[in-house]
C-alpha cells in the first residue's frame, strides 16, 4: 500500500508539473513583461528576468517531488536521511551559485538553485528505492508518456503564440495578456486531448 500510495502521488505531481515547467519557460517572456514590464524596467531588464524564470522553472519538477520524497522517509520513521541530504545539495547549491554568478550573473543564481533541487531530488531517490520495492517500468512508461505529450504541447503552444502576435498589438499589456491566455489555454486542450489519447489515467 505505501508503494501503490507513493507512485500514484509521484504520477499525480508528473503529470501537472512537467508541462507546466514547459509552458512557463516558453512563456516567461511574457510573464514578465506582464507582471514588470513597465516604467523604467526595459527590455534588457526583461530578458534577464525572463531567463532566470527560466532557469528557475526547470527545477520545479524537482522541488515539486522534494516534499514527496522526503514525507515518505519521515512515513518511514527516518527524518535523519531527508536533514542529512538537504545539508548536502544547499551546500551544493551556495558551490554551484560561486561558480556560476560570476560569469552569467542573476542567472547563475537560478540554475544553481535548479541544480541544488536535481541533486536534492536524486539523492532522495536513490535512497529511498533501497528501503522499498518500487516496480519502475509503468512509472518509466508513464513519464514517457506525458513527455511525448508536453513536448507536441510545447510545438503547438509555440505556433498559437507566433500566431497571435500577428493579431495582437504586442506593445501593450492586454496584447501579450490575450497572447499568453490563448497559448495557455491551447497548450492546456493539446495536452489533454494527448493524455487522454495515451490513455492517461490521471
Amino acid at each position: 500500500k505505501f508503494t501503490l500510495y507513493f507512485t500514484k502521488a509521484l504520477r499525480s505531481i508528473l503529470f501537472f508539473i512537467v508541462p507546466i515547467v514547459l509552458g512557463v519557460i516558453l512563456l516567461r517572456a511574457q510573464i514578465v513583461r506582464m507582471i514588470l514590464g513597465s516604467g523604467y524596467f526595459g527590455w534588457q531588464q526583461t530578458i534577464d528576468t525572463a531567463d532566470t524564470l527560466g532557469f528557475l522553472a526547470a527545477g520545479l519538477v524537482f522541488t515539486s517531488v522534494v516534499p514527496l520524497l522526503a514525507r515518505s522517509f519521515y512515513a518511514l520513521q527516518n527524518t535523519k536521511i531527508p536533514m542529512y541530504v538537504t545539508i548536502v545539495t544547499v551546500a551544493a547549491s551556495v558551490a554551484a551559485a560561486e561558480i556560476l554568478a560570476p560569469s552569467m550573473g542573476i542567472k547563475g543564481l537560478g540554475l544553481a538553485f535548479s541544480l541544488g533541487s536535481f541533486v536534492n531530488a536524486v539523492i532522495l531517490y536513490i535512497i529511498l528505492r533501497t528501503k522499498i520495492s518500487l516496480d519502475e517500468g509503468p512509472l518509466i512508461w508513464f513519464l514517457a508518456k506525458i513527455t511525448l505529450a508536453s513536448l507536441v504541447m510545447a510545438i503547438g503552444l509555440q505556433e498559437i503564440k507566433f500566431l497571435a502576435a500577428i493579431f495582437v498589438d504586442m506593445h501593450r499589456f492586454w496584447g501579450v495578456f490575450t497572447q499568453t491566455m490563448l497559448a495557455a489555454l491551447g497548450a492546456a486542450l493539446i495536452y489533454l486531448l494527448l493524455c487522454w489519447i495515451f490513455n492517461c489515467e490521471e
